[in-house]
């Protein structure tokens, strides 16, 4: 089973963390890739951060409010056919 995980990008040469803002796919549920997983807010923007891959959202690793590093793992995607 192929799990690939989901990660907070670089969106400028100075950010260094966000903020979780919210949620928008649930543990278990499908997307397609680019599919909106999470919102995020930098102190420059606020930002979707979306699916490298089809499949299944794994567990939630960060929460509501919670700042995160550039390249953390917030969540993984069970690839479709593995």
């Amino acid at each position: 089973m192929s799990e690939t995980p989901v990660v907070l990008p670089k969106w400028g040469l100075t950010m260094l963390d966000a903020t979780l803002v919210e949620w928008l796919k649930q543990e278990g549920e499908h997307g397609e890739v680019d599919d909106a997983i999470c919102l995020v807010e930098t102190d420059k923007v606020d930002a979707e951060v979306t699916a490298p891959v089809a499949g299944v959202l794994g567990p939630q690793l960060v929460h509501k409010d919670d700042v995160v590093t550039v390249g953390a793992t917030l969540t993984t995607i069970r690839e479709d056919g593995a």
